[in-house]
């Protein structure tokens, strides 16, 4: 949905008191007057983030996974992030494989990546 958007819309973002969202909507169709769209993601707690995830890697609703959009787990870490690894969970999961050899998939995978480090630490695995 992001990509649908991305450099082609104004943003901003709300960090609103509770009661505050219909004041600081409003403001916002004010503030970008020709806009007449907006779009909302939810924030996420770190226990829903992890319930999220645990659903994901356990299967449940495989037929219905989700993407969290990018930034959502944010608050969770506190020094460097790794997004967009996109490694196969099937591995992480498979039965009479041991977490070492798994570990070891892992690290190969990741070796072959090249990651971009931002300032703010994050590494992309997208490339």
């Amino acid at each position: 949905m992001v990509r649908t958007y991305e450099g082609r819309i104004e943003r901003d973002s709300l960090e609103p008191e509770k009661g505050e969202w219909k004041r600081q909507i409003n403001g916002l169709f004010e503030k970008h007057d020709d806009c007449n769209i907006m779009v909302a993601f939810p924030k996420f707690t770190p226990l829903q983030v992890v319930e999220i995830a645990t659903r994901l890697a356990t299967g449940e609703n495989s037929e219905n996974a989700i993407k969290m959009p990018p930034g959502v787990t944010k608050h969770i870490v506190v020094e460097g992030r790794a997004l967009r690894i996109n490694f196969p969970l099937a591995v992480l999961k498979a039965e009479g494989v041991s977490l070492e050899t798994k570990n070891e998939v892992l690290k190969e995978f990741l070796r072959k990546k090249k990651p971009r480090r931002y300032e703010e630490p994050t590494f992309m695995y997208d490339e």
